[in-house]
């Protein structure tokens, strides 16, 4: 796959942001099935991915949180009532909702909620793009994640529960950029 010049700059200021901000790169590839540029970075304790999908001049700065198979059965069964389910949807969209960021649910086949995934859009090629707002989108979308995994453990009366981040970004991986 070919990048033209104009893509090549928007990565190379990413990765400067990144760098510049103190956060560490772990990993850069291209999902050729979705024609979007990968770039995972450690922010603290926690993954970030970074999604330039090569048609746009905007990137995604996107948290991603997964609970582990043994507390998604505790969930379902918490809240295989309807009324009980919508409650804790109403709960995780609260606690991961602002005006700077959109959010999904990840949702297994039967449609419980398994975990989330936050948004926060940027302009690399943009005059306003700045590294203070480029840093605060990366904090914006780790700290409302961190919101959503601690109502979901009160919810469950877990404490803290393991943070498992989807893997394997540069095959095309499933459900990283809809």
């Amino acid at each position: 796959m070919r990048i033209d010049k104009e893509i090549e700059k928007i990565h190379q200021r990413l990765k400067e942001s990144v760098n510049e901000t103190g956060h560490e790169i772990l990993e850069e590839g291209v999902d050729t099935e979705n024609n979007i540029w990968v770039l995972k970075v450690k922010h603290g304790n926690f993954i970030v991915l970074l999604l330039h999908p090569l048609k746009q001049k905007c990137a995604v700065i996107r948290f991603v949180f997964q609970m582990p198979k043994e507390h998604q059965k505790i969930l379902q069964n918490h809240f295989s009532d309807p009324i009980m389910f919508q409650q804790l949807a109403y709960g995780i969209r609260a606690a991961i909702t602002s005006p700077h960021t959109s959010h999904q649910f990840l949702l297994d086949g039967e449609k419980s909620i398994i975990g989330f995934q936050i948004d926060s859009k940027v302009y690399p090629s943009d005059k306003s793009f700045s590294l203070g707002g480029f840093d605060n989108s990366i904090q914006s979308v780790v700290s409302l994640g961190l919101m959503g995994i601690s109502f979901i453990g009160t919810m469950l009366q877990l404490g803290e529960i393991a943070i498992k981040q989807q893997e394997a970004l540069t095959s095309s991986p499933e459900g990283i950029y809809q």
